[in-house]
């Protein structure tokens, strides 16, 4: 049960008919339907915005991310970094050890990418093994020990 319809008479102290207690009832069933419909909705909604592969941001919403970013950048005259990832030699381990094992390397890279940032922050998966981080709030200098950091932790993951 995810509600209650609470229904009251105000004016009088009867009980209710039958005809409107089966209205009342038409009414939850209705607003049960309407939830229902509104939570699959928010599924699907956040679904479109997900490479299916990594579970990442995809680069449309991406896009998003990044329009909103240089928005509010250029009204408050806060800073942001972009780093752009491109995972090398993922082709090699495509034709060497087939399409099923450059995917889970791609899916552990999402992974340790998504490990590593701050929840402002947004990792997408912006190509086939290129992959973007938007840094709000973040200098050159800082964004340049968040890029070694991320290229560190992935390189561990290949050992």
């Amino acid at each position: 049960s995810r509600g209650v319809l609470f229904v009251r008479m105000e004016q009088t102290r009867r009980n209710f008919t039958d005809q409107e207690i089966r209205l009342c009832r038409i009414l939850a069933d209705v607003a049960g339907q309407a939830l229902q419909r509104a939570d699959e909705y928010a599924e699907l909604a956040e679904a479109a915005r997900r490479d299916p592969l990594t579970g990442l941001y995809n680069v449309r919403a991406f896009h998003r991310a990044l329009a909103e970013e240089i928005e509010r950048s250029e009204r408050t005259g806060s800073s942001f970094s972009l780093l752009m990832i491109d995972i090398d030699y993922l082709k090699r381990v495509n034709d060497r050890f087939g399409h099923l094992a450059g995917d889970r390397v791609l899916q552990r890279v999402a992974e340790v990418l998504a490990e590593q940032v701050r929840g402002i922050d947004t990792v997408a998966r912006y190509g086939g093994e290129e992959f973007a981080v938007l840094l709000p709030e973040t200098l050159n200098e800082r964004a340049l020990v968040v890029a070694e950091r991320l290229r560190s932790r992935v390189a561990q993951t290949g050992h």
